[in-house]
């Protein structure tokens, strides 16, 4: 990464594990998926309970216990697969999104560019950032994020200065 001033130049390289653990993150902060596991779980619940107190049959508490999870599990297994099997079609028919693309940050916004990739966009056109162990997410809205991985700095106070600096440019949620 290479540091002028107030403007960061990053270079991204995904491998697809890396894709993969991003994609379940953004997808994880979705308000629309959070609310369908709520639901289910909630479904699970009243499943579960209903079964028991109306069934006249002998309770086995494993079994009162698979009512109350099935739909969950079922749930997350569904999106699992879906979206590691959607994430590794991706990755594999548009390399290059994810090979050899390039950041620009500075105070008018971001650029990303690289082979068949162009982007610009200004802060105001962010929402918000969460930082993970990894990485940067960068939202520009709930569904869809730009990824800045830390380990393409250079060491923990160059982390630290982007930190500062999309901190002054967008809001931490």
């Amino acid at each position: 990464m290479k540091t002028m001033g107030e403007t960061f130049n990053i270079k991204q390289d995904f491998d697809l594990a890396e894709y993969l653990i991003a994609t379940f993150y953004v997808t994880a902060k979705m308000k629309m998926v959070r609310r369908i596991f709520l639901f289910g779980t909630i479904i699970g619940l009243l499943n579960a309970i209903l079964d028991t107190t109306l069934s006249t049959e002998g309770k086995n508490l494993f079994f009162i216990i698979w009512k109350f999870l099935f739909l969950p599990l079922f749930l997350f297994l569904f999106f699992g697969a879906g979206i590691t099997i959607l994430s590794i079609i991706i990755y594999k028919l548009k390399p290059q999104f994810f090979k050899e693309i390039n950041y620009r940050f500075n105070n008018w916004g971001m650029e990303k560019f690289g082979d068949k990739v162009n982007v610009s966009v200004p802060w105001n056109h962010f929402l918000k950032y969460h930082e993970s162990k990894d990485s940067f997410y960068l939202f520009l809205n709930n569904n869809h994020s730009h990824i800045v991985q830390k380990r393409m700095f250079n060491s923990t106070e160059e982390i630290e200065n982007f930190r500062n600096f999309i901190s002054q440019k967008i809001e931490k949620k």
